[in-house]
């Protein structure tokens, strides 16, 4: 009886070992991994920006560099999805943050070697008080939460918090539907992804976080960038025209803005930005086809068709082969305020 007893238990090591390989390799070879979630929040992917923020009106990845210049090579372009335009120097630090620079055989000793310390790692996060604001459908905060952060999200948008609360649930994530300035109490990270944009005032809104921040807390925010070819154009319309070229947008809030407040407000900013496919190519083109329209007749063009055409053919010709050689071109901004 002992001698099966013992073939019995030691069985459970080579089945243990088993089961941790096939969750392994199940882990690694879908998609939605760490990276690919992190690049669609910072990107602004399944997130609603036009729901954001009422009243006065997605770690940190920060690198040595203050601004990275945008590049794009085939490798990572087609590593991770959704990665088009990201510099592949921030991909790197996203793939050494989350143990994705190591082979996989690698990774999964050090997986068993952390896990026999009942090491399960640490997050950036953990143990912090996050506030997501604007939260929007809740998908930034609840990533966040899983990290081990004590997270609230709040939105004015009825409907927004609604289906956060259908559709993330953790035991350390809290969505409220209030107003901004009902705000309370004090954070490690503030988070506002894609928001600041739309509000009235942002200085004021970035000064009424400050005063929400614990020491050494940090301000996370991510706005479009008007920056580049497309925003070159957009904003050449808009100024000699006077033709509202945004729906919702009430800025066009460039780098230069940020690191003008970062100083009003005493503080330190790492900035970078991004591309992404709705500022590129065929789709900038198709961007361009729905807005002149509107504008043309805003401001009284006649033959509107054909001055349309012709503005396309000029940028795909001129514009679009060179969409990624400027600096601070991106599509997306991601600018990080902390203490100095």
């Amino acid at each position: 009886m002992l001698p099966y007893i013992i073939r019995r238990l030691l069985l459970i090591i080579p089945t243990l070992l088993g089961i941790l390989l096939i969750n392994f390799i199940i882990v690694q070879a879908a998609p939605g991994g760490p990276v690919e979630q992190i690049i669609s929040q910072i990107k602004g992917h399944n997130v609603d920006a036009t729901a954001r923020i009422g009243g006065t009106d997605q770690g940190d990845f920060s690198s040595k560099n203050t601004n990275i210049q945008t590049s794009q090579t085939s490798d990572v372009s087609g590593k991770y999805r959704g990665s088009q335009g990201l510099d592949p120097e921030f991909i790197a630090t996203l793939e050494k943050y989350y143990g994705f620079d190591k082979p996989a055989h690698e990774r999964f000793f050090i997986m068993l070697k952390n896990y026999l310390k009942f090491d399960f790692g640490e997050s950036y996060y953990k143990g912090k008080k996050v506030i997501d604001v604007g939260c929007g459908t809740g998908l930034f905060a609840h990533l966040v939460a899983k990290k081990g952060a004590e997270v609230t999200g709040i939105d004015f948008s009825e409907q927004a918090i609604k289906l956060a609360q259908r559709n993330h649930s953790h035991r350390k994530l809290h969505f409220k539907k209030m107003n901004v300035n009902e705000l309370k109490g004090k954070f490690d990270v503030i988070v506002s992804i894609g928001t600041l944009e739309h509000v009235d005032k942002p200085l004021y809104l970035l000064k009424f976080f400050k005063k929400h921040l614990n020491t050494n807390g940090k301000i996370i925010i991510t706005s479009p960038n008007w920056t580049n070819p497309r925003g070159y154009m957009l904003m050449t319309i808009y100024h000699l025209f006077n033709a509202p070229i945004t729906l919702f947008d009430l800025h066009y809030l460039t780098p230069i803005d940020f690191i003008n407040w970062s100083k009003a407000l005493g503080m330190r900013l790492k900035w970078k930005t991004f591309d992404d496919s709705w500022a590129q190519g065929e789709t900038l083109l198709k961007d361009f086809k729905r807005r002149l329209p509107k504008v043309c007749e805003d401001i009284s063009f006649r033959n509107k068709e054909a001055r349309i055409n012709s503005l396309l053919k000029w940028i795909k010709k001129n514009v679009l082969p060179f969409e990624n050689s400027l600096p601070h071109s991106g599509a997306i901004g991601l600018y990080i305020f902390s203490s100095k």
